[in-house]
């Protein structure tokens, strides 16, 4: 799987959160998208079989990690989930939810290093 993601950890770790947020966001905008059609989109590519690979291996790693869904007329969506928010069922994106909560990581984070810092605040 390095030739298809990079050859450092680095750059492998680049190279699917880019995949991913590329993914997601074509989700965001257009709800559903039938995975043929990112095949189209780089059809004129001169690396084809390494596109087709790297997309077929990063939806296969988001399905897994239920970030989106797959129907059987091979159609993407965001994975949503109902959540109980402020007294009323909403239906959010499984994705909104892990980004989140790494904002809310980051921000323990900087207010941990803070706090040892500055240890009288």
């Amino acid at each position: 799987m390095a030739l298809i993601w990079g050859n450092t950890e680095e750059s492998r770790k680049a190279s699917k959160q880019s995949f991913e947020d590329k993914i997601i966001q074509l989700l965001k905008d257009e709800r559903t998208v039938n995975i043929n059609y990112l095949f189209n989109l780089i059809k004129h590519s001169s690396n084809l079989l390494h596109e087709y690979q790297r997309i077929a291996v990063g939806l296969e790693n988001l399905v897994d990690e239920g970030k989106i869904t797959v129907d059987e007329d091979n159609n993407l969506s965001l994975t949503q989930i109902t959540v109980l928010d402020h007294d009323e069922l909403k239906d959010q994106s499984v994705w909104e939810i892990e980004m989140r909560e790494k904002e809310i990581q980051k921000k323990k984070e900087i207010i941990r290093r803070y706090s040892e810092t500055n240890p009288l605040l």
